[in-house]
């Protein structure tokens, strides 16, 4: 909570200050009820809004790594024992397939032309 004094000084609600020669304790603003501070004018300054929070999106690596990791070994069991396990692997491996279609691919520095 910040505050504007008479004098235009910006502070803390916990913050000491000095106004006309006078040095002010650091609960000074605190202590005061609501009237008391108008009386002092020391005016509460609004608050800066919080920043919107940036929303996760998941890459396709992060999608590939969630797709892998639901492959568990009951899984594998389910896959090798019953139809309905292999089709379900088998949907899980064409959901990576399609994911890694969709990174660029990475250049290693071996395979870059030197500058000349």
């Amino acid at each position: 909570m910040n505050f504007s004094l008479p004098d235009g000084q910006t502070v803390r609600i916990d913050q000491s200050f000095v106004m006309d020669e006078i040095q002010y304790p650091s609960n000074w603003i605190r202590s005061m009820t609501v009237a008391e501070r108008v009386e002092f004018g020391a005016i509460e300054l609004p608050e800066d809004p919080a920043p919107e929070p940036t929303p996760y999106v998941p890459t396709a690596l992060d999608e590939i790594r969630n797709l892998e990791a639901s492959v568990t070994p009951r899984r594998l069991r389910e896959a090798v024992l019953t139809e309905e396990g292999k089709a379900w692997l088998a949907n899980i491996e064409a959901q990576i397939a399609t994911l890694r279609q969709s990174i660029p691919p990475v250049s290693s520095p071996s395979q870059e032309t030197p500058q000349t």
